[in-house]
């Protein structure tokens, strides 16, 4: 590991494709990659539509092409992901919500559905256990350059979704909530592997409170751009105001010897600036359910792919709608 990791903060002003250039720039980034170099790209579409706080921001991703075509000479630029959890929506679906279509037409950018493609299990040690994770062929022998593009966000099973949280929607299975079990564990055991070269982390819109989809937007018009994955979640962190040491999959990694030291990180922007708020998991009853049934193996399987299945969603979704309806008669009550 390098003496010293970089993590760059800026604001958005208006011109992101700026911002971004900034950003690499001071990182000294591009001069690392090679021409020719296959990239690819990991936004967080875990909505089939874009909504700000909860899925990557578009105008980011656009950035993100143009910078990389004009610093770069890369051979390709594939942005990718995959299907939605428990089989709920396709990441083509995903990419049509977020005009990736028209956006990677224009920019030279293919577009792959992860789950589409051959795959295999992987294993290695993590904090001294073995870990088993499924992972498409593209990522582990075509990519010379991974950038993972999360968003700020709280997450009611990790605490946090950010850099290290975002690959684990590279799993092409659908069915992933199943591996809930070793969630944490299995966080880090693919950031190992697939080793992000580059970690843009969209602050533009971030999301608070019962994240990682039904939290509270908030605007904070930021990018967090490190050229390691580890340090820019460290920092992530120190900005919510959260504490790496209740954050599972970043304590795991600190026992790999693969969380920085905050003594170890230069900044480039003093990083109080920024801190206008604490974000804090407000998790719903639920929310307890669902964490105690992705203890086990067993328990995940019954709640997520069994005769139970349909029953308990349809239980869940009258719930919310119940409560939506009494909140409208209450507001139009007063």
């Amino acid at each position: 590991m390098p003496d010293v990791f970089k993590v760059f903060i800026g604001r958005d002003e208006g011109d992101l494709e700026d911002l971004l250039s900034r950003s690499l720039k001071w990182l000294d980034w591009c001069g690392s990659i090679k021409n020719r170099a296959t990239i690819f790209i990991k936004p967080n579409f875990t909505w089939p539509k874009y909504i700000p706080g909860v899925t990557t921001s578009p105008r980011l991703l656009e950035a993100l092409f143009k910078v990389l075509r004009m610093q770069l000479e890369p051979g390709r630029i594939i942005l990718g992901e995959s299907d939605g959890g428990r089989r709920s929506f396709a990441a083509e679906e995903a990419f049509a919500g977020h005009g990736m279509y028209e956006l990677c037409r224009a920019n030279g950018v293919e577009l792959v559905n992860l789950s589409k493609g051959p795959s295999k299990l992987v294993s290695i040690e993590v904090a001294g256990r073995l870990t088993m994770v499924e992972l498409p062929l593209l990522l582990l022998e075509e990519v010379d350059t991974f950038i993972t593009v999360p968003v700020l966000k709280t997450h009611i099973m990790t605490g946090v979704s950010l850099g290290l949280k975002n690959q684990w929607g590279c799993i092409p299975d659908a069915m992933r909530l199943l591996q809930h079990p070793i969630l944490d564990r299995g966080i880090v055991a693919i950031n190992k592997i697939l080793r992000p070269g580059l970690s843009i982390i969209d602050g533009l819109v971030a999301q608070d409170g019962n994240g990682p989809l039904y939290g509270e937007p908030v605007r904070m018009n930021l990018i967090i751009a490190s050229d390691n994955v580890f340090a820019g979640d460290r920092v992530a962190c120190e900005l919510m105001q959260v504490n790496p040491g209740r954050i599972m999959h970043q304590v795991i990694a600190s026992k790999d010897g693969l969380m920085p030291a905050r003594g170890d990180i230069l900044l480039n922007t003093d990083l109080e600036t920024f801190q206008s708020r604490r974000f804090l998991v407000k998790r719903k009853p639920i929310n307890w359910v669902v964490i105690m049934v992705a203890k086990t193996r067993f328990t995940s399987k019954l709640l997520y792919d069994s005769p139970l299945t349909g029953p308990v969603y349809k239980l869940r979704d009258w719930w919310r709608s119940a409560r939506r309806n009494l909140r409208r008669s209450g507001e139009t009550t007063s």
